[in-house]
């Protein structure tokens, strides 16, 4: 990571990738902001309602309806903590947040997930995600990184080219599914000289 970001933090309860995001939006100044949990939630619930018949993935054909109802089947890539069966329920879900289900006593917010709603707001918003994902695997600590868009997911390497994408929100997935947001540290303005005589 180069040196002028930082590892942030974000809520939990089921919102962490919608604030992860929502903070890396707000970091680029993307348009439509300012950004936070429940303005994206809306966003998608509404998105979500108005392109369910929309082709989804353009290699397989299926629609956004069929993928959201797929990820309540749990073929959804990584997996996360869902409560709704069909495409009505995730209506219902989607736009409620951690706080929002606190208070009407239900317990976490149904889960963000990047390749569901993290590719619906790239689509919405014209962005991309870098998802950095530490896990482990033969006995060792590993970190894969992922570009994804609306169009899908794929590998990349791990170069700093992608730190000076405008349109890039990174965020880190530091395990048990949580994720935090990785932020462009605020520039110092310099300081004038001092006038000598």
């Amino acid at each position: 990571m180069p040196n002028d970001f930082v590892i942030g933090e974000a809520t939990g309860c089921g919102d962490c990738l919608f604030d992860s995001v929502a903070q890396g939006m707000n970091n680029l100044c993307i348009p439509g902001g300012p950004f936070n949990v429940k303005s994206l939630r809306r966003v998608l619930y509404d998105y979500a309602e108005g392109n369910k018949d929309s082709v989804y993935d353009s290699r397989t054909g299926i629609t956004l309806h069929k993928a959201i109802e797929d990820a309540a089947a749990g073929i959804c890539a990584s997996g996360g903590r869902n409560e709704y069966t069909d495409f009505a329920g995730y209506m219902v879900h989607i736009q409620l947040t951690g706080a929002e289900r606190a208070l009407l006593n239900l317990g976490a917010a149904m889960w963000g997930r990047p390749e569901i709603e993290g590719r619906m707001l790239c689509r919405i918003y014209g962005i991309k995600l870098h998802l950095i994902e530490k896990f482990y695997a033969g006995g060792q600590n590993r970190i894969s990184h992922q570009q994804l868009d609306f169009s899908g997911s794929t590998s990349m390497d791990e170069n700093g080219r992608c730190y000076n994408d405008p349109l890039v929100i990174h965020i880190f997935n530091e395990g048990l599914c949580h994720f935090v947001p990785i932020l462009r540290k605020p520039s110092v303005p310099n300081k004038p000289e001092a006038k000598t005589r």
